[in-house]
């Protein structure tokens, strides 16, 4: 059913001689010891101290946002509080801080270019250009959000479904149906070329949509079990496979559902936004406990590089569409920019 709004990054070697006669040839040297064992170890490129101050003993930094080249990144908290200022964007090069404002959701997204700032406060997601100027207003209100890709569709969550809101149009689509005792409570990334969506219930149903007609296409069983803590959902961009957290995570294949790959949560942090699949369709991003992120090969289950940097737990990860660069946050309130091996 169509809807309409309005909207408008040698040792010092010491050396003694005692007496006058030659030093002791030296021992064979050992061998040399075997590489350690494990994945290439990567390093931040830039970190960024944003100073967000906590509400609590921890800075939520729970959403993150990268523009498409990689230059500008946008930042926030989850703590909706009055006169508060919590979201920030920062340009890479430097880093710089080029704008801050107040924030009463935890959703702030970067337009591709860069350039616009689309976030949610109180009176609605609205569109702010980076520095200052006259924003707009949307109009639009939801539970989670995501921007396509393109910057060009905006999608939410509602109780029994979502909607995915064409910005250019000013239009949009419903999706979902009448489910009594169910609620979305996890939107994930656009992918197979920004056709489609897929949402999370409060049961662990997972239904996938078209973006396009506003149907679903199909649907499976996650097997989490109801409850009411966050889900998490993240596609492939090729919409090959779907990763989806509760506390445990299990990677999916698509359409059918089947479970292709699953881990046990002591080794993986459990709360925000910790999911990212590069463009290959088979490398998935995982933070885990020892504040590390593993790019990990879906297919082989093998790890192909460690990025270390974080001293504290990760709490959002995202990556720029080409899969080059990726930006992480953690609950110290740094966030690391890193290039991707």
């Amino acid at each position: 059913m169509r809807t309409t709004r309005r909207a408008g990054l040698l040792p010092l070697l010491g050396l003694a001689v005692c007496g006058c006669q030659p030093p002791a040839a030296p021992p064979p040297a050992d061998p040399p010891p075997e590489a350690a064992s494990g994945p290439p170890a990567v390093a931040p490129r830039v970190t960024i101290d944003t100073k967000i101050p906590p509400l609590v003993s921890i800075v939520t930094l729970h959403n993150l946002s990268i523009s498409a080249d990689g230059r500008r990144v946008a930042v926030c908290d989850d703590f909706n509080v009055v006169n508060r200022v919590n979201a920030q964007v920062w340009d890479v090069a430097g880093p710089k801080k080029v704008d801050e404002f107040e924030n009463g959701r935890n959703f702030v997204a970067l337009s591709p270019d860069g350039a616009t700032v689309i976030y949610y406060p109180r009176r609605g997601v609205t569109a702010r250009p980076v520095g200052g100027g006259k924003e707009q207003q949307l109009g639009l209100h939801g539970g989670r959000l995501t921007l396509s890709p393109a910057g060009d569709r905006l999608a939410m969550t509602a109780d029994q479904g979502g909607y995915v809101w064409n910005l250019k149009a000013e239009d949009g689509l419903f999706l979902g149906g009448e489910r009594p005792g169910t609620f979305e409570q996890a939107l994930s990334n656009f992918f197979d070329d920004g056709r489609k969506i897929a949402t999370g219930d409060n049961k662990g149903v997972v239904t996938v949509w078209d973006v396009n007609t506003g149907k679903a296409t199909h649907s499976f069983d996650t097997k989490f079990g109801a409850a009411f803590t966050n889900l998490e959902l993240f596609a492939s961009p090729d919409g090959k496979y779907l990763a989806a957290q509760r506390r445990e995570l299990k990677v999916f294949e698509l359409p059918s559902g089947r479970v292709v790959q699953e881990f046990e949560p002591s080794d993986l942090t459990v709360y925000g936004t910790r999911l990212v699949f590069l463009p290959d369709g088979r490398t998935l991003l995982l933070a885990r406990r020892n504040h590390s992120i593993t790019l990990l090969d879906i297919a082989t289950r093998q790890p192909r590089a460690s990025l270390n940097g974080h001293t504290k737990e990760i709490c959002a990860m995202t990556a720029t569409p080409d899969g080059k660069t990726l930006v992480s946050a953690d609950h110290a309130g740094l966030v690391m920019v890193w290039d991707v091996p």
